[in-house]
């Protein structure tokens, strides 16, 4: 329904039976997604009799000039120019890819560990929290109070992401994508299809550790179907930060090749997200490879905004984005218009996540502390946020000017539940990774 409305679709009628069954359930009108998951709604076999014919309305809805913005081939995505993009400036050595690639895996551990406890929260409640623990601004990891306040509830499982209590990265599926496509990579190299991303989630991740898109595309893989219609079938995800998430290893191994990156990006993302959902993961991806060869975070965007369709939804936000940073000296202020603009997304949306991303490193100007504290304060998906902005400006400066205050509580590791990996070396992952980059890469001195 959501997702319809988005697209421009009229469902007024339908909403309104919708919302009479949701009445009839006791239930609040809200985000079913979050009314099940807080069991304020229980959902049964009989109440397909209701909601199918629904849906199957709703699947008639179209909107054709979203259509004609909106293509899902990847041949009308990406930029026209043909064959493998190397970009000119790239000159590395191997020492300096590693730095890079580790600096990359830090970076994206450090933000997601950052955001990890205030997952979901808005920028009203964060920085609230932050205020009672006299740590607004942020300038260090999440302090914990104990007991905690009323109406303050870190998520689950991220007693070890707080201050003073960080030993490791702890698990969290922004970090097991990463591990896991480079699994997809060791076993099948880079000519890997969708179905061997879908047959590695099958072999690596559990089910229930899998969540809203993926989730529904790891059922959809199950019961038969072959992408995309593992992302189109019954999936209101579609458009959500999914495939964002799982960007980063495509751009680490192509370094100053974002048209590889992209490839690569697309092909995983298809197997659970449409358009904007999927073009999140290829601007992501392009951005990333951009910043193994560019210094400027603004180029780097700009970089990125090239490898998905100009008069989409998500371009046109990054756009209005960067008139409103130039517009706003402060990023508080900028938020303020993203939030009047975008706020009424699903707080795991592609296009309001992206948002902040692109907020968070126009304002740090490349500064690695800046950038994941900005992504954090803002709120949201703050994880995903935080480790979006930390995979760029690690790559952008290289592991070794990482500040010390953020990458040793680290200890260089990282717990997955990703068959296979386990508990291991961030050090190991990224030498994992450069072994792919080297390969992929032309322009890459390998003294």
């Amino acid at each position: 329904m959501q997702q319809k409305l988005e697209e421009g679709c009229e469902v007024g009628n339908l909403r309104k039976q919708f919302d009479e069954w949701l009445f009839s359930k006791g239930c609040s009108k809200r985000e079913v997604f979050f009314a099940i998951l807080e069991k304020e709604l229980v959902y049964n076999k009989e109440d397909e009799k209701e909601l199918v014919p629904i849906y199957e309305q709703l699947l008639q809805l179209t909107n054709q000039e979203e259509l004609e913005n909106h293509p899902e081939e990847l041949r009308h995505i990406l930029p026209p120019s043909s064959g493998v993009f190397i970009d000119p400036l790239i000159d590395l050595s191997k020492e300096e890819l590693f730095d890079k690639i580790y600096g990359g895996w830090l970076g994206r551990s450090t933000g997601c560990t950052l955001g990890k406890p205030v997952e979901l929260w808005p920028y009203e409640k964060v920085c609230s929290y932050l205020k009672l623990t006299n740590s607004f601004p942020l300038n260090d990891y999440i302090p914990a109070l104990e007991p905690m306040p009323e109406g303050y509830k870190f998520k689950e499982d991220s007693e070890t992401a707080v201050k003073n209590r960080v030993d490791g990265t702890p698990r969290d599926d922004d970090m097991d994508y990463p591990i896991l496509n480079l699994q997809v990579l060791d076993k099948h190299g880079s000519a890997f299809t969708t179905e061997d991303v879908a047959q590695m989630w099958l072999l690596t991740m559990p089910y229930r550790l899998v969540y809203t898109a993926e989730r529904v595309a790891y059922r959809n893989f199950i019961l038969g179907k072959i992408p995309p219609d593992t992302a189109n079938y019954r999936n209101p995800y579609r458009e959500w930060i999914g495939a964002q998430i799982r960007a980063d290893l495509w751009g680490w191994v192509n370094p100053g090749n974002p048209q590889a990156a992209a490839e690569m990006a697309y092909r995983d993302a298809k197997l659970s997200h449409t358009s904007n959902g999927l073009y999140g993961e290829l601007w992501v991806s392009a951005m990333i490879s951009e910043a193994f060869v560019r210094s400027n975070v603004g180029e780097i965007i700009n970089q990125g905004l090239s490898f998905i369709p100009p008069s989409s939804r998500l371009a046109k936000m990054i756009n209005q984005v960067i008139q409103w940073s130039h517009q706003f000296e402060n990023w508080e202020e900028c938020f303020q218009k993203i939030q009047e603009y975008y706020g009424d997304y699903n707080a795991v949306h592609t296009i309001n996540n992206a948002a902040i991303v692109t907020m968070a490193l126009l304002y740090s100007k490349g500064d690695f502390h800046k950038g994941i504290t900005i992504a954090v304060m803002a709120g949201w998906d703050t994880d995903c946020n935080g480790a979006t902005v930390g995979s760029i400006l690690g790559v952008m400066n290289g592991a070794s000017k990482l500040p010390k205050q953020w990458i040793s509580p680290l200890n260089d590791t990282i717990t997955t539940l990703v068959g296979m990996d386990r508990v291991i070396k961030i050090s190991t992952l990224a030498e994992r990774t450069m072994f792919h980059a080297l390969n992929h890469t032309i322009g890459v001195n390998r003294q």
